[in-house]
């Protein structure tokens, strides 16, 4: 009976510390998100990324002050804990009115305000509310709401369907002789502190501000930083399709073949794995890789 009583005890605290220290601030932030967007704002993680470094500091300066260690033990006590939560969630809908937090919060365009107004369920309202505050400005768009859900287009990330080509080293004119046989514009860029080169794009004017990888999960995006052909001189080159047909990969695959032979035999061999910019990428390639050494072929490195 003893032990019951214990259970029961523990069991109303940690509901108490629960609802008090997760559900009803939670519960005030989502109210306070809603709150902006009927007045025509949403909050924005974009504007916060400069502060971040300073907000860290001032946090962990925070956390050394008996004020902070005395607001967490309140969290501890059933009952107060319940109040000291509704007096904080206050707070924090202060926080969200007050004139100094407002640069973080920018206007809804007029289409993200028609799909906000169309929505009848509150959870529909926090999920648009909260999906919409990572949005990237200048290259994603919401689309609408689908199922409950806010869909949204990123006109700046890419998809690469494409392994990169085999060895994975190009210089400029390579990747520039590649890409003569799509026919089509190329990019160079870093992507994870790597040389990239897409070739193939037919849209010359297609943004590329990021990009998902063959093979990846879906939420894995790389930032894909622009480089500039001077910039790219002394550079070798990881090459990906953008996108090709089987008749232009027989044709790179010729192109490949004549790179080859121009080089000639080197006097280096590269370790592939180093070069490959993703985990997933290196399992994809590993039977290209094995089938490359057996023919003898080396690549350069870059130096």
């Amino acid at each position: 009976m003893l032990g019951l009583k214990i259970l029961l005890g523990l069991g109303i605290e940690l509901t108490t510390v629960i609802t008090s220290a997760v559900v009803l601030p939670f519960i005030a932030v989502c109210q306070s998100l809603m709150d902006k967007a009927e007045e025509g704002y949403r909050f924005s993680f974009e504007k916060t990324l400069s502060d971040k470094k300073e907000t860290k500091n001032n946090m962990n300066q925070s956390k050394k002050t008996p004020k902070y260690v005395l607001g967490l033990c309140m969290y501890l006590i059933p009952g107060v804990n319940l109040i000291y939560a509704l007096v904080q969630n206050s707070k924090i809908r202060d926080l969200f009115k007050s004139e100094e937090n407002q640069s973080y919060f920018v206007p809804l365009t007029e289409d993200e305000q028609v799909v906000y107004n169309k929505l009848d369920k509150t959870t529909d309202k926090i999920y648009f509310c909260c999906s919409i505050a990572s949005k990237k400005e200048g290259s994603e768009e919401i689309l609408g709401v689908m199922g409950g859900k806010v869909v949204m287009v990123d006109h700046e990330l890419q998809t690469l369907h494409e392994d990169p080509l085999l060895p994975l080293d190009y210089t400029l004119d390579e990747v520039k002789e590649l890409n003569g046989i799509t026919k089509y514009s190329y990019r160079l860029g870093m992507i994870d502190d790597k040389a990239v080169a897409i070739i193939g794009i037919p849209n010359e004017d297609t943004n590329i501000g990021r990009v998902q990888l063959k093979n990846e999960d879906y939420r894995i995006t790389h930032d894909f930083v622009s480089l500039t052909e001077e910039e790219a001189q002394d550079k070798t080159f990881i090459v990906y399709p953008f996108m090709s047909s089987e008749d232009t990969k027989k044709d790179l695959d010729k192109c490949i073949e004549r790179i080859r032979r121009s080089r000639g035999s080197a006097d280096t061999s590269v370790d592939l794995k180093s070069l490959i910019p993703d985990e997933v990428l290196e399992q994809s390639t590993m039977d290209n890789d094995t089938k490359e050494s057996q023919e003898g072929f080396t690549y350069k490195k870059e130096r």
